[in-house]
């Protein structure tokens, strides 16, 4: 992420739901990781913009 470690993100969930408690802590993950499910679907629409990949996966998947 922004370079933390396991202990570091451990420890900053530990003081963030301290301070605001559960829910709010619970909401911020789940727009984190919508906008990291949305980062990884842009990152591979570029890495393949035609579907060619998913297009060869399903022929081979046919052929089996």
């Amino acid at each position: 992420m922004f370079g933390l470690g396991f202990w570091e993100l451990a420890i900053l969930a530990i003081v963030l739901v301290a301070i605001f408690g559960i829910g709010p802590v619970k909401a911020f993950a789940a727009k984190a990781m919508a906008a990291k499910d949305q980062l990884d679907e842009a990152t591979s629409s570029l890495r393949d913009p035609l579907g060619l990949r998913d297009l060869n996966k399903k022929n081979q998947n046919e052929k089996d």
